[in-house]
């Protein structure tokens, strides 16, 4: 049988060993547990922020069933509602372009907003997210696939 660790020490150094390895262990747990209500609360605010029946939401549409011509420019039609007072900015990138359009939208209510962006030359996709006024954070993000007719 192998002996204990610290089968050999005195009353007084075996009590200040443990004492150390308990503050070691609360300073782990403690991390872990702040770690794991960090995680939650992120993981938490994103599914907020995505739902798509939360207070503000953003639906986008181009061309016929999102089919555009890929020789010309693209009309996007983005709707956005809100159960409170939204103001903001809408982001709408699309292969080397940015747009950005001041939104606002009444409490309750709905308001649709129609940009032109460039032809979809090398990307298809257009990524658009949604900034309240003074955030640097987006409210919602959304990718629209614009698919090019033949």
């Amino acid at each position: 049988m192998r002996p204990l660790l610290w089968s050999g020490l005195e009353p007084k150094q075996l009590r200040k060993r443990l004492k150390s390895v308990r503050s070691r262990l609360a300073l782990v747990l403690s991390a872990g547990f702040a770690l794991s209500v960090s995680t939650s609360l992120t993981a938490t605010t994103l599914a907020q922020t995505t739902e798509p029946d939360g207070p503000i939401t953003m639906e986008a549409s181009a061309g016929l069933a999102n089919y555009v011509d890929g020789r010309g420019p693209v009309d996007l039609a983005v709707t956005i509602s809100a159960d409170v007072l939204f103001a903001g900015n809408l982001e709408v990138r699309q292969t080397a372009s940015l747009i950005m359009v001041p939104v606002e939208v009444p409490a309750g209510g709905e308001k649709t907003y129609h940009l032109v962006v460039p032809p979809p030359i090398g990307s298809t996709q257009a990524r658009l997210r949604l900034y309240a006024t003074g955030s640097d954070q987006p409210v919602l993000s959304r990718s629209l696939q614009l698919r090019v007719a033949q």
